[in-house]
């Protein structure tokens, strides 16, 4: 058995993060070749030390910088004389098939709605099995046409479907599409490395030891919440004044970028920049904020991080958050609905944490507890059985 775990781009978030956990897993303890696929090249070539790091093979169409220029230009010649002919994709799926074909690919194992639809397309053409993990692209509402034309074809095509969450299957039922009977589909949850511990001799440099820290960790995209997270903390730092109160941002992107330069006066606002150490900023968080409202937001990698270091989290009630959080009947941190979601509510929960040790503690607890559920030994022995399943089958 021989396992590509497909990824579109390469980058910082919890894709690259899961498909990076669940294949060094696989190959370290249970002695499958499994190895990476990045779809986009170009996104290899801008993260090699990305690679370096990850100590697992991942591949790609091209890795080097005369080859992107080289097909960047032959793709815009074509373009402009044949503009209907999609070059680009022809000549990726090539790539890819003819990688799967040297490295004797036996399951694809695809993360991403496009990397569905060429896997789906190739397993046509031969004895390939493929499995899916839906990271969020099929629970969102509404769902756009070509979505649900592709859901047809997952349905009737993939060998398995893995769901973060209940809506995933919750949705194919919702729009009557049809699932095949020989279809695997299980909820399976993201997985991290309990045994991985942040580096305690990291130090932010502008937090001081009496500081209470709220910090965020996410992709740097607006939907996230980012706004509402620093709207709030304003509101809360305007009633506290000379109270020692930080808030660290951390993630990537234009926008951030943006919002850094907006905010370059605020010597209370940290912004960190990307990290590929997330646990060494986190453990220096008391406590942990996600107001997200993106709306594939399924369940984010993120918070799985923050429960790891013992982190009350204050989330917006979106996708599984709710489920992640829980535990013992109790939640470690707090959830904000999505008609409630501002900053004036979550400023007054982050106040409720400000003023109570004895609330910081508890859900902290809560938290270390909440996170077993997302062992990494345990992912990646259900995906280990559900491979083995479905190589087994005639389909």
């Amino acid at each position: 058995m021989r396992v590509y775990v497909v990824i579109y781009n390469l980058s910082i978030g919890g894709i690259f993060t899961f498909a990076q956990n669940l294949v060094t897993n696989l190959r370290k303890k249970h002695k499958v070749d499994a190895s990476i696929y990045v779809y986009i090249p170009e996104s290899v070539a801008l993260n090699k030390v990305l690679v370096q790091k990850s100590g697992i093979p991942v591949d790609t169409a091209y890795k080097n910088q005369t080859s992107i220029r080289f097909f960047n230009l032959y793709y815009n010649i074509v373009k402009a004389l044949f503009p209907k002919y999609d070059a680009r994709s022809k000549t990726l799926n090539f790539f890819f098939k003819r990688n799967i074909k040297k490295k004797k690919i036996t399951i694809l194992h695809s993360n991403y709605q496009h990397c569905d639809s060429v896997c789906l397309r190739i397993a046509e053409e031969s004895e390939i099995k493929v499995i899916i993990t839906d990271h969020g692209s099929y629970r969102m509402t509404p769902l756009p046409k070509n979505r649900l034309d592709l859901m047809q074809i997952v349905a009737s095509k993939s060998n398995a479907l893995i769901a973060l969450t209940d809506k995933t299957q919750e949705n194919f039922s919702k729009h009557n599409i049809e699932v095949s009977q020989t279809l695997v589909f299980k909820k399976i949850y993201n997985g991290i490395d309990l045994s991985r511990l942040p580096n305690s001799s990291f130090q932010i440099d502008t937090i001081e030891p009496d500081d209470f820290v709220f910090g965020m960790l996410a992709r740097g995209t607006k939907e996230k919440g980012w706004e509402i997270a620093i709207k709030a903390f304003e509101l809360l730092k305007a009633k506290k004044p000379n109270q020692g109160i930080k808030l660290v941002l951390t993630g990537e992107g234009e926008y951030l970028q943006q919002l850094s330069r907006q905010y370059e006066k605020h010597s209370d606002i940290i912004f960190t920049g990307a990290t590929n150490k997330p646990l060494d900023i986190i453990q220096h968080y008391h406590v942990a904020l996600f107001p997200s409202y993106l709306n594939v937001e399924s369940m984010p990698f993120s918070i799985i991080e923050y429960l790891q270091c013992g982190k009350p989290v204050l989330a917006s009630c979106i996708g599984s958050i709710e489920e992640m959080l829980s535990t013992d009947g109790q939640l470690a941190g707090d959830v904000i609905s999505l008609d409630q979601l501002n900053a004036e509510n979550l400023s007054r929960l982050m106040n409720l944490y400000l003023e109570d040790n004895s609330l910081v503690e508890n859900k902290s607890e809560l938290s270390l507890k909440a996170v077993k559920k997302f062992d990494l030994n345990m992912i990646s022995k259900s995906y280990l059985d559900v491979y083995n399943l479905i190589n087994r089958s005639k389909r």
